[in-house]
């Protein structure tokens, strides 16, 4: 073989060497691209925080320029902008639990397929997690649900990354319909303090009826036969306590009155009772109710709104309220119905 011939040869296995490690680099970077988009990631990375950790969440929702914080204090989640109320602590810390415990396979990059997978102005949904001490723990937004059988899922990106996540579980399914302001607690007795069926309510204040006191006590077997239509779920019996004397209520009349109580809503939030003491000066009615581990719900009927509402005090979380006149009246247990059977 000539010499020109063999420096030919050389160079053409030298390139074909070149080419073979170039090749096989390659296809290990796509096998590693490949593992990494199959293999299931956190979107706030390795040692992600726990719930535990967030002590606040800004959310922007779809269609709105404006953004909410919400604050957990001990006794739940708060919106310190709308005057302290109460909000929806059960599907707040869910979407808090889908960001930071989820996980998700990539599905493509940002932003090159972002409108793809409905990351669009005015479909997304923005929320930010913070810790105790204001530190922003995860910034994440919501694309489109997954169609088709996988609608339990969703696209999320983190703001600044470059890839979008097929997501479980679904960060919308803890959104539903919001209120105004979104997730308001809109209850007079908050969700957050986890009231259970109470012992006894005192009825007191001007404008009280023939009912003082219901109460609420354990039936004797004898009285529980089976065709007893509480039986045997709920063994008690209520009474009244009245001026007359003591008188057997009607089991499923007390629960209508009392679940009408435990969800009694409000019409307007006018924030704590400092500086509005004088509204109840003279209460038209207190309704004080006892549960079981020693918690009470005072709430107050005051003064009447130049609207045509009333002014209500729940004396335990210290919030003012406005009611309409219907709603005011419905706190006055009524006697002729509760003893309906």
């Amino acid at each position: 073989m000539s010499a020109p011939l063999r420096r030919l040869t050389g160079r053409l296995l030298a390139c074909f060497v070149v080419l073979w490690a170039l090749d096989v680099s390659l296809e290990r970077r796509r096998d590693s691209r490949r593992l990494a988009d199959s293999t299931f990631h956190a979107l706030a990375g390795e040692g992600a925080p726990s719930l535990g950790e967030v002590g606040k969440m800004e959310l922007r929702l779809p269609g709105s320029d404006e953004s909410w914080a919400y604050v957990r204090r001990p006794d739940g989640w708060h919106l310190p902008a709308y005057r302290e109320a109460f909000a929806l602590g059960e599907p707040l810390d869910g979407l808090a639990r889908a960001l930071l415990e989820g996980r998700g396979t990539v599905v493509g990059p940002m932003p090159g397929q972002a409108a793809h997978f409905g990351f669009e102005p005015g479909r997304i949904l923005e929320a930010r997690l913070y810790d105790t001490s204001d530190r922003l723990l995860l910034e994440a937004r919501a694309g489109a649900t997954v169609p088709g059988q996988r609608s339990d899922e969703c696209y999320l990106s983190v703001a600044g990354g470059e890839s979008i996540f097929q997501w479980s579980p679904n960060a919308w399914t803890y959104v539903g319909t919001p209120g105004n302001p979104p997730f308001l607690d809109p209850r007079v007795i908050p969700a957050a303090l986890g009231r259970h069926v109470p012992l006894k309510a005192v009825v007191g204040g001007s404008a009280a009826g023939a009912v003082l006191e219901i109460v609420r006590k354990e039936a004797p077997p004898e009285r529980l036969p089976r065709d007893h239509p509480l039986s045997p779920l709920d063994p008690f019996e209520w009474y009244a306590i009245t001026a007359g004397g003591t008188k057997r209520l009607g089991d499923r009349a007390v629960y209508e009155y009392l679940h009408t109580i435990a969800s009694l809503t409000f019409d307007g939030l006018l924030g704590d009772l400092r500086g509005h003491e004088h509204l109840f000066s003279e209460p038209g009615l207190t309704l004080t109710l006892e549960y079981d581990d020693g918690a009470k719900d005072t709430l107050s009927l005051g003064a009447r709104d130049p609207r045509g509402f009333r002014w209500l005090l729940n004396a335990t979380t210290g919030q003012v309220f406005a009611v309409r006149e219907e709603k005011a009246g419905s706190l006055t247990p009524d006697l002729v119905a509760l003893l309906q059977r």
